[in-house]
């Protein structure tokens, strides 16, 4: 997520929603796109599309979002129609509610009609939100809405989505504005110190023991700083906790599937073009007094029987994250019991059954597809039904599962 209350602050960017068949790039299409770009906190222009179907729209998508055959019919081609959004986007960084499953099927598009991969900045409202606000049961737009008492136009349309989530920004920017204030002395104090940061690109990574990321990300944007809240391949410094700092700097090996991220970190800080940095070090730097924060009370996610984490250190912004998973058929790559034991590596909680606190159904084959009408297991069948009432459960294909594992 690219350094995202600078961009919500002042920034020009794009918010944008779309509508899908289902939940795999694999198997499934986009079947709306609504978009506006932002400029100085006010609506510029927008774009909106249907896009053409080869195959009819499933009955519990079209249900879900109120959009018929008849309206993609009109719409554009998917070719045509990637093209014109990113002709409207252009660089701009993409902010959007759970924008990892948007730009997922975006990039993918781009990729496979213009053979592009698209390299637009992320902002995540879920993540601001997260943040900044912990008094409520969960990060959902709806209830978000709710929260900061925003017109609810109806969600499930791209363009409805849209509107809900400039206002969503306009509100976490109020909030974030005010932590400012709060913290002006110290940030101002912080910014003379680490000057070395200047002009930066910072990946801040695991949860911190010591400092609220908000305030680094503060401290780091008045430097002129591009703040990350994952790795990726441009990040110039990494910070990571302690413990997750006395691991990397010893001789043990990480995990490619669900620690790609360190093994990648440690071959780029040995190449030179990394650095990384430990809690306290940051602390001594930008001279923040370290306060030990008070432990939670709150218990460690547990998995289903005996599954449990193999690890206490976990990423907070993984996708998967306290995210309740549910696996149905047989797996092709792995046993269940070695997916199961990945979900709860990365923090997540395996369930053996469907419930309305559901977040994902995994299905262990390939045959998930908007054309298939029978050959559903009793889970997806009432994953399906809980979706068509309201419910906000994913059911994607296992290819799409190790996709959001790795973290892609």
């Amino acid at each position: 997520m690219n350094n995202q209350t600078s961009i919500i602050a002042s920034n020009e960017y794009i918010i944008v929603d779309i509508e899908t068949t289902g939940f795999s790039v694999d198997y499934c299409n986009i079947i709306e796109i609504g978009a506006v770009k932002i400029k100085n906190g006010n609506i510029g222009d927008s774009f909106h599309t249907f896009i053409k179907q080869d195959t009819p729209i499933p009955p519990f998508i079209k249900h879900l979002t109120g959009i018929s055959n008849d309206d993609v019919a009109l719409g554009l081609s998917a070719d045509v129609a990637i093209r014109q959004f990113l002709n409207f986007s252009k660089e701009l960084s993409l902010v959007g509610h759970n924008i990892s499953f948007d730009y997922r099927f975006l990039n993918h598009n781009s990729e496979k009609y213009l053979g592009k991969t698209m390299e637009n900045g992320r902002v995540d409202t879920v993540h601001l939100a997260k943040n900044l606000i912990s008094d409520i049961p969960n990060y959902k737009l709806g209830t978000l809405v709710d929260y900061f008492k925003i017109t609810n136009v109806g969600q499930h349309r791209a363009t409805n989505d849209v509107q809900m989530t400039y206002e969503l920004v306009k509100c976490l920017s109020h909030l974030h504005n005010n932590y400012r204030e709060e913290y002006k002395i110290q940030i101002q104090k912080s910014t003379e110190f680490g000057k070395q940061f200047n002009n930066k690109k910072i990946s801040i990574k695991t949860k911190l023991k010591y400092i609220n990321t908000r305030l680094l990300e503060c401290i780091f944007t008045d430097m002129n700083c591009k703040v990350y809240n994952a790795f990726y391949s441009t990040s110039e410094c990494l910070i990571i906790n302690d413990r997750t700092y006395v691991r990397f700097c010893s001789q043990d090996t990480f995990d490619e599937i669900w620690e790609p991220w360190l093994s990648k970190a440690k071959k780029r800080q040995k190449e030179g073009s990394l650095e990384v940095f430990s809690e306290k070090q940051i602390c001594e730097i930008l001279n923040i007094h370290i306060v030990e924060k008070l432990k939670s009370n709150r218990k460690v996610p547990v998995s289903a029987k005996d599954i449990v984490p193999a690890t206490d250190i976990f990423d907070e912004t993984h996708p998967l994250y306290q995210k309740k998973c549910v696996f149905t058929g047989v797996l092709d790559q792995f046993d269940r019991t070695t997916a199961m034991q990945y979900v709860a590596n990365v923090g997540g909680i395996c369930k053996n059954g469907i419930t309305k606190d559901t977040n994902y159904l995994i299905l262990g084959d390939n045959s998930y597809c908007a054309s298939i009408k029978d050959g559903k297991s009793s889970k997806q069948k009432k994953a399906e039904d809980m979706i068509l009432n309201g419910l906000d459960i994913q059911i994607i294909p296992e290819t799409t599962f190790y996709q959001i594992l790795k973290n892609e």
